[in-house]
């Protein structure tokens, strides 16, 4: 990601999502209000109006077509399944904080601050992906915007001083960000979130590349032009785990494997109602959910 600039990854993430709330098989899973957001999203970051003119859903289309097909519905199941563990740890008050982490255009903690009032949200992101962000959001009282570098600054840091409370429990959401971070830093971002809090109660539901039997940390179908892209773009992946390796990992770090969410949970979960027919979804990112042992502040 360039300093001054936005990440790109996070604008296209955005404008796919648009793309599938305009498509009549995906309307109920990008809902308008999601859409609203990302379209003002969009509009903040490249300062102009946006929309989807045939040029635009062409152009998204193709990119879709020769890097990984099924990865905008990807990006979309991903954020339903954290929307949906999200808001049950909220209805069933087991949280009273929660702290979005890289969380680029998406607009959930947006979306929540209004359902539920008393409830403390923070959003930890790079300066200029959250200018933009920031634009939008001005009139927000229950979330607070934050700045953050994750390779010089730590989460623990940046809460540090804030209305954040280290002695209510906490969920923390760290959403497409594990993958752009090495092994030294992967360590130091989970033990900084693990000494964030004293309470009890606390989760981490993060996505991570499953790491293939090759090796690879990349999405199963990924062509070379995806490396080739976020190469240019300075978002290159770094870190990918094996789901079966994610436990022993867990509890050397402080935390308590949940479960895991993949492909199959999703579709199962969110496309039923499709019938699965002619339905392309890409493999290769899971979102798992951890508990964390009680830390110090």
């Amino acid at each position: 990601m360039k300093q001054n600039t936005p990440s790109a990854t996070a604008l296209l993430i955005a404008k796919s999502q648009l793309l599938l709330a305009d498509d009549a098989l995906f309307a109920g899973i990008v809902d308008r209000t999601r859409a609203n957001f990302y379209r003002r999203f969009v509009e903040a970051a490249i300062g102009t109006p946006w929309h989807l003119t045939l040029v635009n859903r062409n152009c998204l289309k193709f990119i879709q077509r020769i890097s990984l097909p099924g990865l905008y519905l990807h990006y979309a199941l991903r954020k339903r399944c954290i929307e949906q563990v999200t808001r049950e740890f909220l209805e069933t008050a087991q949280i009273q904080q929660v702290v979005g982490i890289a969380s680029g255009f998406d607009p959930l903690l947006a979306m929540l601050c209004e359902n539920f009032k008393n409830v403390q949200f923070f959003e930890l992101d790079h300066p200029a992906t959250q200018q933009a962000k920031r634009a939008v959001l001005q009139s927000i009282n229950n979330l607070t915007l934050l700045p953050i570098d994750l390779t010089n600054q730590s989460v623990f840091d940046v809460l540090h001083g804030t209305a954040f409370s280290p002695e209510k429990p906490t969920l923390f959401i760290a959403e497409g960000i594990t993958m752009y971070l090495d092994e030294q830093e992967i360590k130091r971002f989970f033990g900084h979130i693990q000494s964030c809090t004293v309470a009890d109660n606390c989760y981490f539901l993060f996505t991570y590349m499953n790491k293939q039997s090759s090796g690879s940390i990349q999405f199963e179908s990924a062509t070379k032009w995806v490396e080739w892209w976020l190469w240019l773009k300075k978002e290159v992946f770094k870190w990918g785990i094996a789901t079966e390796d994610l436990p022993d990992f867990l509890s050397a770090m402080g935390y308590r494997f949940v479960r895991v969410f993949d492909a199959d949970s999703l579709t199962k979960e969110y496309l039923a109602s499709q019938g699965g027919k002619n339905i392309i979804l890409a493999r290769g990112e899971n979102i798992c959910l951890a508990q964390i042992f009680r830390g110090s502040f």
